[in-house]
């Protein structure tokens, strides 16, 4: 049976390897003239954080754990949940989630707000899914638990 339809980005569940209590955020200046929602993976521009351009992300800084609205701001600082590897994050499926798609790398599409997994979509592997989401099921826009692939937190980025 099909879950409701409801993208929403991307949400940090939790840390691995002992870590207890709130999940940590980090600061981060967003690029100028950026207009963001909790949630949007953010990539690297310029020394900045900005919106990933989906079509081409190499490295992901992290997910934004703040709204910035105003797209007049001058680098605002907001927070981010880092794209680190201990960081399980969980995010929609655009389509179908199964229990086979689970360890296999995909990718991400949408826009600020409605970002989600590309479940059929492995040209760029941006995330590997890892389970699914307990309060979800294997089922078109099931909810998978996800790593960052392409984060810039790795000790060998990505080019």
């Amino acid at each position: 049976m099909a879950l409701r339809d409801n993208p929403h980005g991307f949400i940090c569940e939790k840390v691995m390897g002992g870590s207890t209590g709130a999940i940590e955020t980090f600061r981060v200046k967003l690029l100028s003239n950026t207009i963001i929602t909790d949630g949007d993976a953010l990539m690297a521009s310029a020394g900045y954080a900005a919106l990933t351009n989906i079509a081409s992300t190499d490295g992901i800084v992290g997910v934004s754990a703040s709204m910035q609205t105003s797209s007049s701001a001058t680098n605002p600082n907001i927070e981010i949940y880092p794209a680190m590897g201990h960081y399980i994050f969980s995010g929609q499926c655009s389509g179908t989630l199964t229990q086979a798609l689970i360890w296999t790398n995909v990718d991400i599409e949408g826009t600020t707000g409605i970002m989600e997994i590309s479940e059929d979509a492995t040209s760029l592997t941006v995330v590997k899914l890892v389970g699914i989401k307990s309060t979800s099921s294997a089922a078109a826009n099931g909810e998978a638990m996800f790593i960052w692939n392409k984060s810039l937190w790795a000790q060998t980025a990505p080019s």
